[in-house]
């Protein structure tokens, strides 16, 4: 094959390649112009654990957070959500406090506080008690909003968005 095939075939691939990213870009865009429109906000505290569960069954993918408002590692877990929510539009987030979702608490066994579900199609999929698997050890200090992201992207939890595919 000639240099000039050689060129050609890249500025082929090159044009093939730009093509699916501005198409995956447009879409991402438009889901997040109409997530705009709609003035949901992407992560939301439930107060009532029927309405908690209506919402469970209504959307695809949902990460709820169990919680209490005044321990110091359900803080840091909130504030990760709800950075990681408002990137990510496919996925619904949610919190609730513990003690408004005492039948939830029981019937799912949740005993540590944070504990994260996520349910896909109205089914538990995986869940992160405590900050297991999120920090080195017992040193809250090493939780980071990125291992989450990363433990969600892992998980199939959130799709990794076409600005993060080009790194």
């Amino acid at each position: 094959m000639s240099d000039s095939e050689s060129l050609r075939e890249l500025e082929e691939e090159m044009d093939d390649y730009l093509g699916r990213y501005r198409e995956q870009r447009m879409e991402e865009l438009a889901r997040e112009i109409e997530h705009a429109k709609r003035g949901e906000d992407a992560y939301q505290e439930v107060h009532d654990e029927g309405e908690l569960m209506r919402k469970t069954v209504s959307t695809q993918t949902v990460v709820i957070l169990f919680h209490n408002p005044e321990f110091q590692t359900c803080q840091i877990v909130d504030s990760a959500l709800r950075e990681i929510a408002s990137r990510y539009y496919d996925t619904q987030f949610y919190k609730i406090k513990a003690t408004e979702a005492p039948f939830l608490a029981v019937k799912l066994q949740i005993k540590v506080l944070p504990c994260i579900v996520i349910y896909r199609d109205g089914k538990e999929i995986q869940r992160v008690v405590g900050l297991e698997s999120l920090i080195d050890g017992t040193d809250i200090g090493t939780f980071t909003t990125q291992r989450l992201e990363k433990y969600f992207l892992k998980c199939h939890v959130i799709k990794p968005r076409v600005l993060d595919m080009k790194h």
